[in-house]
């Protein structure tokens, strides 16, 4: 007889205690006011004392997840100007609050506060109870809360960029700026309400889609100037060259204040509607390779040694490599076309703020310098933190303590002799999350950078080869993502194949590298020698995951064990003597 074996399994339900997406911590107690009236101005005029004092703002926005601060401790706050926002039955003010920390500069908080009965606000916030600022009772029974989430809130903002409203503070002034594409659109919605949803709550960006084709990003953590963000994809979607690949600009909101300082604190695009991102792909490609190799284990395997190692872009793959690499193949050249196509349209624009520029020696010399500071300070935070490393961190941390020295010594390469090449302006945080997938191809997003830096940096020109150090290295990440967290195997099974997610990431990286070569080949940005493009890069992957580490170290105490994966491996495949150029 043939016994066949139903489906088994097991289920593991367990009850835990309701948490808020934006509370970091319970330390905030909310204060407690009895008011005499039941209108948001009146009630604020009455509790603005209490309310808005250093300590209780302090409190707030520390314990919250998405309001802008960045994760160090505040010593100080205080508010620059309030504005009203009225919205048909809608009362509101919005705060713009200056935050100062223990170490580093100063940063300018954008906070909107309302309050409704107790039903209407939850309503609105759903589980994000860390945005509950106050209870309120007396003539009014409600509470106190970040507005921000509020439909009318947010049309408030819109109707800035489609209709010039301003809104007008103590200090300053709210207005915003259309594109002429967006004035041509305004005359089919000047008169109709706007549905609003919340996409996402990020802990310094608020993301809202409007209508049927729009997106909203309100910066919630603001600086004096042009936002990269704004300015790159202003940039971008007027090329008629990338016409697909970036989502259409409509506006700006921002905020100027009595003094001249303006503030840009809101971007309205097109809503692009997507299937996920190339990261999720490539997760999954990651992944289905992975078990595969797993499948085929006795079978006739190649030796992962027999994939094109990292840099080798010369190097085919044969018929059985590419059949399980699968169709990703083909994406992933695409994604060294447009990255490609990107950085030319960069160096494209009519503004001299895009115009490229060469190196120079002394650009040469800072850069050692800020990559030899980056790596000092790394290796300290690991020293320091090293309690806090267990298992293959804590091993892995101990293994590269002594190539500190080593690392700086080849960045010391940079300045040597004068490079050749072009700087321009990147994305400056291109890896595989930031390209939306549509269709058959893909939307890039999200010009912000590094948000750990400041505009005036963000801003520089740099090789373009920084991005695709960034890209290759968020191929060195979905590996290691799938193996880690995808693929459900043994311990056992997790060392045979970690050869094998090395072999992918360097497979996908070189694809990825040799298309996007080919395609920006004619645009004489990069280096004229093969060697001196493979010197740069490499410094800027090593750069880049150093800088990685000491983020996750200091800022977000994250796990740094993929991140130091890749810097032994980067550091053992281009030790000092190496012939990187092979």
């Amino acid at each position: 007889y043939i016994l066949t074996m139903g489906f088994h399994d097991y289920f593991w339900l367990i009850l835990q205690r309701e948490k808020s997406a934006d509370l970091i911590s319970e330390a905030y107690r909310l204060p407690v006011f009895t008011v005499s009236t039941s209108d948001w101005p009146g009630i604020l005029k009455e509790i603005s004392d209490d309310l808005l004092q250093t300590e209780t703002l302090i409190g707030y926005l520390q314990q919250r997840a998405t309001a802008g601060l960045k994760r160090a401790t505040v010593s100080d706050a205080r508010i620059l100007d309030t504005i009203p926002v009225v919205s048909g039955a809608f009362n509101a003010t919005l705060l713009f609050i200056e935050v100062r920390y223990m170490a580093g500069e100063p940063d300018i908080i954008v906070l909107p506060l309302s309050a409704a009965p107790e039903d209407q606000v939850n309503l609105i916030i759903g589980n994000d109870k860390g945005l509950i600022m106050a209870l309120l009772t007396g003539v009014f029974s409600g509470l106190v809360y970040d507005c921000a989430y509020h439909p009318s809130f947010e049309e408030a903002l819109i109707r800035c960029i489609s209709s010039r409203a301003k809104l007008t503070g103590q200090n300053g002034a709210v207005s915003g700026c259309a594109s002429a594409q967006f004035r041509a659109m305004v005359k089919t919605f000047s008169n109709t309400p706007l549905s609003s949803a919340l996409l996402k709550a990020g802990s310094h960006i608020t993301y809202f889609s409007f209508g049927s084709g729009m997106l909203f990003k309100l910066f919630r953590r603001l600086e004096e100037g042009v936002n990269p963000d704004v300015e790159l994809h202003r940039s971008l979607a007027a090329n008629e060259k990338l016409k697909g690949l970036i989502s259409k600009y409509y506006g700006v909101v921002d905020y100027r204040c009595s003094d001249g300082f303006l503030y840009e604190i809101g971007l309205l695009t097109s809503f692009v509607r997507n299937t996920g991102t190339a990261w999720s792909q490539a997760v999954d490609a990651a992944a289905m390779f992975l078990e595969e190799a797993l499948t085929l284990r006795l079978k006739a395997l190649p030796d992962p040694a027999a994939f094109p190692q990292l840099f080798e872009i010369d190097k085919g793959m044969d018929d059985v490599v590419k059949r399980l690499c699968g169709p990703f193949i083909k994406t992933t050249n695409t994604l060294g076309i447009i990255s490609a196509q990107m950085h030319c349209a960069l160096a494209d624009s009519n503004d001299p703020d895009f115009e490229p520029e060469p190196f120079t020696m002394l650009y040469q010399r800072s850069l050692y310098q800020s990559m030899r500071i980056l790596t000092r300070q790394t290796f300290n935070s690991l020293k320091r933190c090293g309690d806090r490393l267990v298992g293959e961190e804590c091993e892995l941390a101990r293994q590269l303590m002594d190539k500190e020295n080593d690392i700086i010594a080849d960045f010391s390469r940079m300045y040597k002799t004068k490079l050749s090449g072009l700087k321009i302006r990147i994305h400056g945080n291109f890896h595989l999350g930031h390209l939306f997938t549509v269709d058959n191809g893909f939307v890039i997003r999200d010009f912000e950078g590094n948000p750990g830096i400041a505009f005036n940096e963000r801003r520089l020109k740099r090789s373009a080869l920084r991005d695709v150090a960034t890209m290759i290295n968020s191929f060195h990440w979905t590996a290691y993502y799938a193996l880690q967290k995808q693929v459900r195997v043994q311990k056992k099974e997790l060392q045979f194949l970690e050869p094998w997610a090395d072999a992918w990431a360097a497979a996908m990286s070189n694809l990825y590298l040799s298309e996007y070569l080919k395609e920006i080949k004619s645009a004489d940005l990069l280096p004229k020698t093969l060697s001196e493009t493979m010197l740069l890069l490499r410094i800027y992957l090593i750069e880049r995951v150093i800088g990685e580490i000491h983020s996750r170290l200091v800022e977000s105490g994250k796990s740094v064990l993929i991140p130091l994966i890749a810097l032994q491996k980067y550091v053992l495949r281009f030790g000092k003597d190496a012939d990187w150029t092979k």
